[in-house]
């Protein structure tokens, strides 16, 4: 299918056939010309991506609702981009999903599958609304619920849920891999990023001091299990695990001297900075200490205040 690039090379060689045989520069009405042609070929660009966006998210929604539709398009998906756009024999996909059906097929890695879609549904959706983006946080908490809830069946398949939605096979067989998704976190395991982005923003312009700590919570909470979930074990047969250590002992405590900080800007200062002397009494000897330390003083000061080592 011609594309907008196709066109306008055309439009050139037009242009500059011309030019070379008559010597001539264009004139007003040319230029007016060529400007409305061009018009004329974006317009029907943009008509031709609507369109596919709007044939993409029906299938998307029809195959979200079961594991098996979901499946079923993901091997259609499958097929097109790998086998037919590379001009593969039918016989390789037939053997390719044999290999599939014998080696990975079954529930948790559809409902990975699923979910991933569900995702790329809603990632499609923040394109068209930009400025609501926080009435789609809902769902999108509930895909992350769900993950770490089905944690124990989906472990094996977080190759899936952890890649951006937007290079799926679903994304790339529709072609709708260059969305402006607007903020919208690329995956659902992007925790920090859904709440940073999408939920405590319109909670901090409301001046809900309760939910806004209430969300931080949650915020961290949801982090701190995808880590410990999903973090690999050492080798050492204790089954420890290193990664969520480090974020209990390190990252946790910073997080939550950061959480302290955004209520406080908010203008929730008295019980801020009393929760900030707590934290900072017991965290003593965090190596961001002696950071937070001084950005309290600035805050009770009413300073700019400085980043610490860990965030510059």
């Amino acid at each position: 299918m011609p594309t907008i690039s196709h066109f306008l090379i055309l439009l050139a060689v037009t242009v500059l056939s011309t030019s070379k045989a008559d010597a001539e520069k264009l004139s007003p009405v040319d230029k007016q010309l060529l400007l409305e042609s061009l018009e004329k070929i974006q317009n029907g660009s943009d008509q031709t991506v609507s369109s596919r966006f709007q044939v993409a998210l029906k299938a998307f929604q029809a195959a979200r609702t079961e594991k098996s539709a979901t499946h079923s398009l993901f091997l259609k998906c499958i097929e097109k981009v790998r086998f037919e756009d590379n001009a593969r024999k039918g016989s390789e996909f037939r053997n390719w999903k044999k290999r599939h059906r014998d080696s990975k097929d079954d529930q948790s890695f559809r409902h990975a599958l699923q979910l991933q879609l569900k995702w790329l549904i809603l990632r499609m959706e923040a394109s068209k609304k930009p400025d609501n983006l926080h009435q789609l946080a809902p769902a999108g908490l509930e895909i992350v619920a769900t993950i770490l809830r089905e944690s124990k069946h989906l472990a094996p398949h977080m190759d899936i849920l952890s890649a951006s939605a937007l290079s799926s096979p679903f994304a790339r067989a529709y072609e709708i891999g260059d969305l402006n998704t607007n903020g919208w976190p690329a995956t659902p395991t992007d925790v920090s990023a859904l709440y940073e982005t999408i939920i405590l923003p319109k909670l901090r312009k409301g001046k809900d001091f309760t939910a806004l700590r209430t969300n931080w919570q949650r915020r961290l909470e949801a982090q701190g299990q995808l880590i410990e979930k999903f973090a690999s074990e050492g080798s050492d047969n204790t089954k420890r695990k290193p990664a969520f250590e480090n974020w209990q002992k390190d990252t946790y405590p910073t997080l939550k001297w950061t959480m302290e900080v955004d209520l406080f800007n908010a203008g929730d200062e008295q019980e801020s900075a009393r929760r900030m002397l707590a934290h900072l009494k017991k965290h003593l000897q965090h190596k961001s200490a002696p950071g937070w330390i001084k950005q309290f003083t600035s805050l009770v000061k009413g300073e700019p205040i400085q980043p610490t080592e860990d965030e510059k």
